[in-house]
């Protein structure tokens, strides 16, 4: 069954992805014996990315939520979450795998790249046409 799965930072919604539907044919590579048969066996591995320009999932843009909506600074609380709320168009479900389950043996990963912005206000500009 699909499931339409939202993304939030700091309860600002982020966008939504479609999960296609349930993982459960196969056993996942490093899912455990212990766990049920019946239950979500592995599922796929995504990359949410937050930019300048937006939100992006794989590459593809799922809104234009961008940094400059999220006012973070270098103190900010980062609160990350997932849901699929009751009202959405496809209600299956969400399963979180990490290391020693599914088919990919890690944890949920979440990395924060910081450059400072550069500040040109005090350069002259020496070009001229």
């Amino acid at each position: 069954m699909a499931s339409d799965i939202y993304f939030y930072l700091n309860e600002k919604c982020l966008g939504m992805w479609t999960s296609p539907g349930d993982f459960g044919d196969v056993k996942g590579i490093f899912t455990p014996d212990w766990w049920y048969p019946n239950w979500n066996q592995y599922g796929l591995l995504k990359l949410i990315v937050i930019n300048n320009t937006g939100t992006f999932i794989d590459g593809l843009q799922i809104s234009g939520v961008s940094l400059k909506d999220l006012n973070l600074d270098y103190r900010s609380t980062i609160k990350f979450k997932f849901a699929v709320p009751d009202d959405a168009e496809h209600v299956g479900g969400l399963t979180i795998f990490g290391r020693n389950f599914g088919n990919y043996n890690q944890d949920i990963k979440v990395r924060i790249h910081y450059s400072p912005i550069e500040d040109n206000s005090n350069q002259s500009n020496t070009d001229t046409l």
